[in-house]
């Protein structure tokens, strides 16, 4: 029973795992479709204000242990890299670059986070993590190789983007005091609200229809 009950579990958690990566994955192309009619770092923070309208009704409702300073530091800098600079990265890349080649590029974040993790952290990475490694870096030079000088400058972009979320990444997993939702509200009012007031600032607004379809966008792709 108890082996039973350990695999509906396990089968369950690839079940969430898989769904995560086709929404992570969709949001890339979906955010292609409306990169040319908002500004970029307008764009970047309606992404996240929709993953925290997505996270907000289980993030306020989830009690876990008063975090230490240590603890909030660390979250303000996840918050800064993950929810505030990359995804603005990511939207310059997209506006210059393919989505598909860009969502290849993302296998980066893998390799980012890894090697974050192994230098920092001290983590160990096993023969076959580290044959994973080198092949993803590999199949990124290669496709960065074979493009125009244009889908180069966004590959660097994306690469840059996944050192952000490398660093979100390692960080975050050492926050215990907080739940992935919460984590992901934080990023999303906090980075979300600074990335929109500094983008409308830089650009004129964008069309109610944009902001609804950036926020859905969000909601799915990085709330969800």
């Amino acid at each position: 029973m108890a082996d039973a009950s350990r695999y509906m579990t396990q089968r369950n958690g690839w079940v969430w795992c898989a769904l995560a990566a086709v929404l992570f994955g969709a949001a890339t192309p979906a955010t292609k479709l409306v990169v040319d009619d908002i500004g970029a770092v307008t764009l970047a923070g309606l992404l996240y204000l929709g993953a925290a309208i997505a996270v907000a009704p289980f993030a306020l409702r989830e009690q876990r242990p008063t975090a230490t300073r240590r603890q909030r530091s660390r979250l303000m800098i996840a918050v800064g890299f993950g929810g505030g600079l990359a995804p603005v990265l990511l939207v310059l890349a997209l506006d210059r670059t393919p989505a598909g080649t860009v969502s290849l590029f993302l296998n980066l974040e893998l390799v980012a986070t890894a090697v974050i993790a192994r230098v920092f952290l001290q983590e160990h990475i096993g023969r076959r993590a580290g044959l994973g490694i080198v092949i993803v870096v590999l199949g990124g030079v290669v496709l960065a190789g074979t493009s125009e000088a244009g889908v180069v400058f966004g590959a660097l972009l994306v690469a840059a983007t996944c050192v952000c979320w490398g660093i979100d990444n390692a960080i975050t997993a050492s926050l215990d005091t907080f739940s992935p939702s919460q984590i992901t509200l934080a990023k999303g009012v906090v980075a979300g609200s600074v990335n929109l007031l500094l983008g409308l600032f830089l650009h004129d607004a964008p069309v109610a229809t944009f902001v609804l379809a950036a926020l859905a966008i969000g909601a799915l792709g990085y709330g969800v």
